[in-house]
């Protein structure tokens, strides 16, 4: 008895892998989808080269840009600081004008 539930088992397990073993239908349907994958990705490298070469090329641009802005920071900060220095210095050339004016009785105007 033991040996015809083996053999009952082993025949249940065989026909089973049979019934799902892929056809040649089902791996001709496989090529096929493969192919129309296939299809789609091979223009996408080409894209993804072409960015990569894009890229590449805006490398040098962007990195002249950034140098460029770099150095108009520092110009402008330059110029901030000369700006309040002239500044400083027109706010003391307006005090003495007006102590000259006060000791010498001439009127400013407004």
């Amino acid at each position: 008895m033991v040996k015809n539930t083996e053999e009952k088992e082993i025949s249940d397990m065989f026909e089973h892998i049979v019934a799902n073993m892929a056809t040649k239908d089902d791996f001709s349907k496989l090529d096929k989808k493969i192919g129309r994958v296939i299809d789609i990705v091979a223009p996408m490298q080409v894209d993804v080269e072409t960015l990569k070469t894009d890229v590449s090329e805006l490398k040098d641009p962007v990195s002249n840009l950034s140098s460029a802005v770099d150095h108009l920071a520092s110009v402008i900060e330059k110029l901030d600081i000369e700006y309040v220095s002239i500044k400083s210095q027109l706010e003391r050339y307006d005090s003495w004008f007006k102590i000259i004016a006060e000791k010498t009785g001439v009127t400013l105007p407004a």
